[in-house]
């Protein structure tokens, strides 16, 4: 019987996955793995976000809370790569827990998953407008008009064959990574004297204690810096996503979980060390969402002109990390129709082999939340970032509690641990450390100023819908016996 993992061979459940994802083209390269998982998780989260963390956290909380959370996330992705590598499927992440954990788990961190990447692509089409706005006047074009005209974009670079899609999200990917490498070089000549200041602002060390102290904001606000931080990190296991559509998964994923990991936590944590040794904390209290930190970096360092090209990278990383967050939802879609979980209309592919129905269904809820940017956008940006991140989390720890299910399912298969090709390293204990860490995470949420903490109801929210398709699903199962 379809689902009932308990009794089912671990082998088994593969070849029944990769039937259901076979209508997808395999025409991703190496190079497109790597580039779209980066792609999905170096957006404006670090390139507009980082601010707001480093205002609440203040200078070195920033940095250990950039750190922590990269750890977590390199825990998470290797869970990850353990299960995508043995079974390189469409869906990923969701399918794995359906099968591992059980169908109502699948559903709920389908379907809260999809709606995490569904909500932060209008996030990245916010604040790509008010970038534009630096450019062209509100007054003359809305930010929702710009919203509008980055999201037709989306829809032109995924309507076509998967190897279109892959190829425009190296390019977009390359400009943000050439960016970064080239602001932390900027950054290094800054702080070692190479490139003055014009004793503007002081630079070094002596930043991490000027305006107060290594920790100069409350604990309450280090702990809500955990939620932009999680946001910033949420897209690296979209590399999961690609498994189906991968010309040569095993090798492929392998070698793309590890750089997308090692090096997503460097460019991170790299990137934030640059920024608080360079400028006193203080300078991005009242940043947030409406200017890039980086632009402050590169203005004291002498680039004039640093806030137009920013305002371009910026721009750019809103493409590629919304046109990868797209890409996402179909396939998530995809999968869980072919599990019954979504509507079946949702598992059609064009002769292309893209799930277009899923396309058009994720659009219309982009739309809608897009329209939401007409009303205070810095504000609405804030909200969607904040329910992503829990549904991240919620999501991660999914991943980590899957991977030690199918650890001991696969071995009660008749599965030999030497003929896995990627493995968990310190298993068991690192996969549950993974797991309470990504648990512990969400407890950030109750620290949210304002009624915002109430967003911490999604929780009860996601196990009441895991527990309802599970009962639901074992009625079914009985009436068709």
């Amino acid at each position: 019987m379809e689902n009932q993992i308990s009794k089912d061979d671990v082998f088994e459940i593969k070849k029944d996955l990769e039937e259901k994802g076979s209508k997808l083209k395999r025409d991703l390269k190496g190079r497109h793995l790597f580039m779209i998982s980066i792609g999905g998780v170096i957006g404006t989260g670090l390139f507009v976000g980082s601010g707001y963390s480093i205002s609440q956290a203040g200078p070195l909380g920033a940095v250990l809370v950039y750190a922590l959370t990269g750890v977590i996330m390199f825990i998470t992705m290797r869970c990850l790569g353990e299960m995508a590598v043995f079974m390189p499927v469409a869906g990923s992440f969701q399918a794995y827990a359906t099968k591992f954990i059980s169908p109502g788990a699948g559903f709920s961190v389908g379907w809260f998953y999809w709606l995490n990447f569904a909500i932060s692509i209008p996030f990245e089409l916010v604040i790509s407008g008010q970038m534009m706005a630096k450019w062209v006047s509100p007054e003359i074009v809305p930010v929702w008009v710009w919203g509008t005209i980055f999201a037709v974009i989306f829809v032109a670079l995924n309507i076509f064959a998967v190897k279109f899609f892959g190829e425009a999200e190296f390019w977009f990917c390359s400009i943000k990574v050439v960016a970064i490498l080239l602001f932390i070089i900027i950054g290094i000549c800054e702080i070692t004297g190479i490139l003055g200041t014009g004793g503007a602002t002081q630079v070094g060390f002596g930043n991490l204690v000027v305006d107060g102290s290594l920790f100069p904001t409350s604990f309450a606000a280090i702990a809500t810096a955990f939620i932009t931080v999680a946001f910033s990190y949420n897209g690296t296991e979209i590399i999961g996503l690609t498994a189906g559509e991968s010309s040569q998964p095993e090798q492929q994923l392998k070698k793309s979980i590890n750089n997308t990991a090692y090096r997503t936590l460097i460019f991170y944590v790299g990137s934030i060390f640059i920024l608080v040794l360079t400028l006193p904390w203080k300078s991005f209290v009242g940043v947030e969402f409406q200017e890039s930190p980086f632009v402050l970096t590169l203005q004291n360092a002498g680039f004039g002109f640093a806030s137009d090209v920013m305002n371009f990278v910026v721009i750019t990383a809103a493409l590629s990390c919304g046109n990868s967050l797209l890409y996402s939802c179909m396939r998530l879609l995809f999968g869980m129709a072919n599990e019954g979980q979504a509507p079946k209309a949702l598992a059609k592919v064009t002769k292309s082999g893209v799930p277009r129905n899923a396309l058009i269904f994720t659009m219309i809820i982009v739309c809608l939340y897009q329209l939401t940017s007409v009303y205070q956008p810095a504000v609405i940006a804030l909200v969607l970032l904040s329910i992503s991140s829990l549904a991240g989390m919620i999501n991660w720890a999914c991943i980590c509690l899957s991977q030690i299910r199918f650890r001991k399912q696969y071995i009660a298969s008749g599965g030999q641990l030497e003929d896995l090709k990627f493995k968990m390293f310190g298993f068991p204990y690192m996969s549950y450390i993974g797991l309470f860490t990504n648990l512990a995470m969400m407890l950030s949420f109750v620290f949210l100023p304002g009624n915002m903490g109430q967003l911490f109801a999604f929780v009860p929210a996601f196990a009441i819908m895991w527990i309802g398709y599970d009962i639901y699903y074992k009625k079914k199962n009985k009436t068709t016996e």
